[in-house]
């Protein structure tokens, strides 16, 4: 695979009126034997966010928790001398897009069996960095047969192709494909605390986000949670893997 992630959600949308439990607790359930890095609460906050996060196998783990939803994300560790960018640095990524899937939707399976979950989703944010402005010539790879006008910069492209879920066929799957470009910027690596005043890069992108989720409209009362996020795990490496092939 030759996509990089800026970030891999794995989401769980609650049913109405249904219980409400704090990261701390969600995070000791989904890593069991562990205890957060960090922690944060917002009591003011009308949805009562909280989330609890750390460093862990290579990535950056959060477990977020409201009323309504939980989530837990992947992102890349980045570390740079702080307030220095170095020549042909890019915004930092996960490589092991795989390992990083893995590891979120295996937190979620843990998590998931206590609630009576209305939707589900898991969301693959990918990248890959870009030489100069990205025109439609530099997509040909990923979107062989789109056409695009000719000296056509900054394209995008998306869709919505609709699957069964495997494990419950009556369960309709969104399979969102969104295809974008643009440019990025990002601080070298500012010491925590210090004002972001530090040098900016800049970095062209191609971005291709994967978001595979049930239909809203949809009850998944009685659907086996931890079978359906092994399907959309798998619906969505796939997706990512073999780009629009996946759907001919």
């Amino acid at each position: 695979m030759h996509w990089q992630a800026d970030s891999i959600k794995a989401v769980l949308f609650t049913a109405p009126f249904g219980s409400h439990r704090d990261a701390s607790e969600l995070w000791a359930e989904a890593f069991p034997g562990d205890t957060p890095d960090g922690y944060q609460r917002n009591p003011s906050a009308p949805n009562l966010q909280s989330s609890a996060s750390g460093e862990r196998y290579g990535f950056v783990i959060n477990v977020t928790a409201q009323v309504g939803q939980i989530s837990v994300v992947a992102t890349p560790v980045f570390r740079q001398v702080p307030g220095l960018v170095m020549p042909g640095l890019t915004p930092p990524r996960i490589a092991e897009v795989t390992d990083a899937t893995y590891i979120a939707v295996e937190a979620m399976k843990r998590l998931a069996p206590s609630f009576q979950a209305a939707r589900i989703a898991l969301i693959l944010e990918l990248a890959k960095t870009a030489v100069g402005v990205v025109t439609a010539d530099m997509m040909s790879e990923e979107l062989p047969n789109v056409p695009f006008p000719p000296g056509s910069i900054e394209p995008s492209f998306q869709f919505n192709s609709l699957a069964p879920l495997p494990s419950a066929p009556h369960i309709t799957l969104n399979r969102i494909c969104i295809w974008s470009s643009g440019q990025v910027g990002f601080f070298g690596g500012n010491m925590p605390g210090v004002p972001a005043n530090g040098p900016m890069a800049m970095s062209s992108f191609i971005g291709f986000n994967v978001d595979v989720n049930t239909s809203p409209s949809q009850n998944l009362f009685g659907v086996n949670l931890t079978d359906a996020f092994d399907c959309l795990r798998s619906e969505a490496l796939s997706i990512a893997e073999n780009q629009m092939r996946h759907f001919l």
